[in-house]
């Protein structure tokens, strides 16, 4: 918790969040890292203080802290995915789940290859099955790359160059492929 307050006020110090107006729409919890969601006791926990809080929006980050088990595991990819399945049906949200990538494929070139869906790290359930679109961030010289694939239920939009002013996270749009 400590590290996480710790990020949380540099973040402000430098982009001066809590002075925005607003400021109010964000809610920041650290308890919840220590549920751990493919576990039903985490699940059932998780669930009420998601409840309390009625958000319109859930960014679980990242969601490898926030299991007991393995992400490669199938038992608590299932877990999990049925956790979120009842956070968007009781609160009615989205959420969106951080998620890390597995080590880069190389070509002996020195190409890196895109995998697509198989980019993210832990069992299908998690990673290719439950989520309508996948985003895949990539920082350039340019800027961050956005790289969006459409996996379920989700529309598959054209690929973004987002360019983020530091002094003021003011995000403008670079390119459109």
């Amino acid at each position: 918790p400590d590290l996480f307050w710790e990020r949380v006020f540099l973040l402000d110090q430098e982009y001066r969040c809590s002075e925005s107006a607003f400021a109010q729409n964000l809610w920041l919890e650290h308890s919840v890292m220590n549920m751990k969601l493919d576990t039903v006791d985490g699940a059932n926990k998780a669930l009420a203080v998601f409840k309390e809080a009625t958000p319109e929006v859930i960014i679980l980050d990242p969601l490898y802290k926030m299991m007991l088990k393995e992400d490669t595991n199938q038992e608590a990819g299932k877990a999990v995915v049925d956790f979120l399945d009842a956070v968007i049906t009781e609160i009615g949200c989205s959420v969106v789940v951080v998620h890390h990538s597995r080590k880069r494929l190389v070509t002996s070139d020195g190409r890196v290859v895109n995998q697509g869906k198989a980019e993210a790290r832990g069992h299908t359930t998690i990673t290719q099955d439950w989520p309508d679109t996948e985003i895949q961030a990539r920082r350039t010289k340019d800027g961050l790359q956005l790289t969006f694939e459409k996996c379920r239920w989700g529309r598959e939009p054209d690929d973004l160059l987002v360019r983020v002013e530091a002094d003021s996270l003011v995000t403008s749009l670079a390119t459109t492929t």
